[in-house]
């Protein structure tokens, strides 16, 4: 197997850069991966509500 093959990852989900950036901040912020969690959750429940 060629280690080419390793240089990506897959997503089968849209992931905006936004999203990422957000992520990304609060991991460069210090938080905790808990925290990490439930502020995302909150940030992102409106990209995720059913209508």
């Amino acid at each position: 197997m060629s280690k080419d093959c390793f240089n990506q990852i897959g997503l089968d989900r849209l992931v905006r850069l936004e999203w990422l950036e957000r992520t990304a901040a609060l991991a460069i912020d210090g938080n905790d991966e808990l925290s990490i969690k439930s502020t995302l959750q909150h940030d992102l429940a409106p990209w995720f509500r059913y209508q």
